[in-house]
Parts: C-alpha cells; sequence; structure tokens
C-alpha cells in the first residue's frame, strides 16, 4: 500500500491553511480526479501537553493499493489541477510524503 501525505505547517502571520475547505472540497476533489485513490484521511494536529499551536495544522492522507496506481496518479494530467486548487485553501508551508507501508 503506498500512503501520500500532505503535511502542512503551522501557518506563520500573513499565512492560512483552510481545514474546512481542504476536508470538504479539496480531498474529495483529488479523490475523483487522480486515479486508484481507495481511501482519504485527515489527521488534525493538536495542540502540544503545555497547550502550544501544534507545529503542524493537519496531514492529508491519500491511499493507494499499489506503487503502480500510485505512479498513474502522480503522472496523471490532472495533477496541474491538483496544483491550481492549491491558494484555495493555503499558503503556508507544505510538504509532500509518499510511504510504501507493508502490516507487520
Amino acid at each position: 500500500m503506498i500512503k501520500l501525505m500532505a503535511i502542512y505547517y503551522q501557518p506563520q502571520e500573513g499565512e492560512k491553511f483552510d481545514e474546512e475547505y481542504y476536508v470538504k472540497k479539496h480531498m474529495p476533489f483529488a479523490k475523483k480526479i487522480l486515479p486508484g485513490i481507495v481511501r482519504t484521511y485527515f489527521a488534525k494536529g493538536m495542540p502540544t501537553p503545555a497547550g502550544d499551536k501544534p507545529p503542524v495544522v493537519g496531514i492529508g492522507i491519500f491511499v493507494w493499493e499499489d506503487m503502480e496506481l500510485f505512479k498513474q496518479a502522480m503522472s496523471s494530467p490532472e495533477i496541474p489541477k491538483i496544483h491550481a486548487d492549491l491558494p484555495n485553501y493555503c499558503t503556508c508551508k507544505l510538504e509532500l510524503v509518499a510511504f510504501l507501508v507493508e502490516e507487520v
């Protein structure tokens, strides 16, 4: 199984991350137009035990069953549409990290 994680860092002054837009519009949009996504999750950052803001406000998780489907999605002609939606919900730091996941 392949998991792509879109990691959104705490917005700095003048930056934004619109969680509602991301969860209700962007993630379903990506799942609809990119081939092979079987599940999506959103992990919301929580305050530290001391009550400080979390360094990460959220992680979008997209799941594919195998590497071939993941490669098809990452080379899809729909990718520019995904990128074009970014300003609608995020101007903060973002990192994409892919994982090959095996159950142990």
